[in-house]
């Protein structure tokens, strides 16, 4: 689904271009740094100051988000609150099953699994470390939906024509890409295809 691309600034990133993500979080400066992150892997990051803005885009369904990134504590409904409501509420597959990582600048020992149990996928710790991005983003966005397929969620709508086929079978990368960026074995011990 991804692909490494010659000239970025971090040669080790995969690119997930067509990828789209929506942050949640009340603080627009998280937003704006939220925009940012995403950049460098080419993923599109649609932005929305509180969980009820979340929960209405969702249950309207024009827009389909590869994963969801949820502040956990927000005025008028908290993350945990709106992940509830998504998943329990919309009555969609769509909304059942989106990953949704919670973000908090509060992580303690133990408070992932509290998480895990309320509906969301992963915990990103705030301020945001770049590695564990990494992970998340390998894992929850090419992971998941590269087992699936590798077009993104605002591609899989429709019927696939030609032009999309085509573009899906460019963003996924060799398999000694995927072996060495996962680090499942060193690069230099890869057999060439």
């Amino acid at each position: 689904r991804g692909r490494k691309q010659s000239g970025d600034t971090n040669p080790g990133r995969v690119k997930f271009p067509g990828a789209r993500v929506l942050v949640v979080d009340d603080v627009e400066a998280n937003l704006d740094v939220a925009r940012e992150l995403f950049k460098p892997y080419g993923i599109w990051a649609d932005c929305l100051s509180n969980g009820w803005k979340a929960i209405d885009l969702i249950r309207d369904g024009k827009t389909r988000y590869d994963a969801i990134f949820m502040d956990h504590m927000m005025p008028d409904i908290d993350g945990i609150s709106a992940v509830r409501v998504i998943r329990e509420r919309i009555g969609t597959k769509y909304a059942q099953n989106v990953p949704i990582i919670a973000l908090t600048a509060s992580a303690y020992n133990g408070e992932e699994e509290m998480f895990l149990e309320k509906g969301f996928q992963a915990l990103l710790p705030k301020p945001i470390d770049p590695v564990k991005l990494d992970e998340i983003v390998y894992r929850w966005l090419w992971e998941k939906n590269g087992a699936e397929t590798s077009v993104p969620a605002a591609l899989r709508e429709s019927e696939p024509d030609s032009a999309s086929l085509l573009w899906s079978m460019q963003q996924w990368p060799s398999t000694e890409d995927n072996a060495a960026y996962v680090g499942l074995v060193p690069a230099n011990a890869l057999i060439p295809a």
